[in-house]
């Protein structure tokens, strides 16, 4: 892993920061604007909590891969509505004209926006896992998975390896192999999400 996880939580909550700017400075779609601005508090919190959970000394044996992977996602998610908003300013009148913003441009930036929201939910409860282990916290896809429902499953399975309770690693381990072996295709997302380390 080239950065840990804290920075790469942090790289999101400073865009948002200059998003806030930005969208304070919108002058057009102001209701639009004032809903996005509350997507982008949400996912401002959620990232924050994510962020005290991922603290080296609170948060030993993190499986880091989905995080990394989706934190990747939210921070491209943020550059997008930045664009956008920038094209709402009054200082790009002129270029507003050339490059007409229409409503389904924020339909689009919201919805982005609530995959984001939906995506860092999804790793707070991986990451929120209790005593007891962290297999009823599996539940659910997150938006990033939606086109590979597969994904998901390989993070869980991986993150029960990592982070769960001695039966859930031993199950979790049992999965991985059954599923590495059942497809080809299976082992190569083992491999690529860096499920092997664990096993070994």
């Amino acid at each position: 892993m080239d950065e840990k996880l804290e920075e790469l939580v942090q790289k999101p909550l400073h865009l948002i920061e200059i998003v806030r700017k930005v969208a304070d400075e919108t002058d057009v779609f102001k209701q639009d604007i004032i809903e996005l601005s509350q997507k982008v508090e949400t996912l401002n919190k959620l990232l924050q909590t994510l962020l005290h959970l991922v603290q080296p000394d609170t948060a030993p044996g993190l499986y880091a891969r989905p995080a990394q992977r989706i934190l990747s996602e939210v921070y491209t998610t943020l550059e997008k509505a930045l664009v956008f908003l920038k094209k709402c300013k009054k200082t790009e009148m002129l270029k507003r004209m050339v490059n007409t913003v229409t409503s389904a441009d924020i339909g689009r930036v919201k919805s982005a926006i609530d995959n984001a929201i939906g995506d860092v939910s999804w790793l707070l409860n991986m990451f929120s896992s209790g005593r007891d282990g962290i297999k009823g916290r599996m539940e659910g896809l997150p938006p990033i998975a939606s086109t590979d429902p597969m994904l998901a499953w390989v993070w869980g399975q991986i993150a029960l390896v990592h982070m769960g309770n001695p039966t859930e690693k031993e199950e979790g381990a049992s999965y991985l192999a059954s599923m590495a072996s059942d497809k080809d295709r299976n082992g190569v997302l083992v491999i690529e999400e860096r499920g092997i380390p664990p096993l070994l």
